[in-house]
């Protein structure tokens, strides 16, 4: 298998992930599932996601495990694991501005098991890292990807990735504004998307 053809597969993998990601994001979708796995759709969804990221990997690995690559000084090396490091952190900072709870369905199954119907929205987040760029989330894991990109398989996940990423923010973008309204729009001139070049929201 060439370049070219092993491209082409985790390519399509990846358009396929981010296909059916999409769909059960949507919100028909979620409005016919929901009411059939109660508290549990959030939960379905991280696993159904999970599942298929780590699919799309295993077929990653496979088709670039023959494939050459440039190989790069040792010094560049360890540059790049510095880096990856620094993604991982950020990271983990990041999350902290995050109701993880909500984020990974364990809240709904327990307002489900309450009969509480209702899960009000998280408050607009313009605290830590959100005070510099609105989605630090989203720059760690491109630094992380980027940090990766020393192997043919590396490089192809960081661009599949990349291109997944910058889709996903487009829509993330879509759905907060319609969640907080003028409170979002104002956020979003004063704060940049991923480059804090403008310094600390005050």
């Amino acid at each position: 298998m060439d370049s070219y053809e092993a491209n082409l597969i985790y390519g399509v993998a990846w358009i396929s992930f981010g296909l059916i990601h999409s769909l059960f994001a949507a919100t028909k979708i979620k409005d016919t599932l929901e009411p059939l796995l109660n508290g549990y759709y959030r939960l379905s969804y991280n696993l159904l996601a999970l599942s298929h990221i780590v699919i799309i990997w295993f077929i990653g690995s496979h088709v670039f495990n023959k494939i050459n690559f440039i190989m790069l000084p040792i010094y560049i090396e360890i540059i790049l694991n510095i880096i990856s490091i620094f993604g991982l952190i950020l990271l983990v900072i990041s999350l902290k501005n995050y109701n993880l709870g909500l984020f990974s369905g364990a809240s709904q199954i327990r307002f489900y098991k309450l009969n509480k119907n209702k899960i009000n929205n998280e408050p607009l987040k313009r605290i830590g890292l959100n005070a510099y760029i609105r989605h630090p989330l989203y720059l760690s894991l491109y630094i992380i990807l980027w940090s990766q990109a020393s192997t043919a398989f590396g490089l192809s996940t960081a661009i599949w990735g990349s291109i997944y990423l910058a889709i996903g923010t487009f829509f993330e973008e879509r759905r907060l504004l319609l969640m907080y309204g003028n409170s979002y729009r104002d956020y979003k001139i004063k704060v940049p998307a991923l480059i804090p070049w403008r310094g600390k929201l005050h």
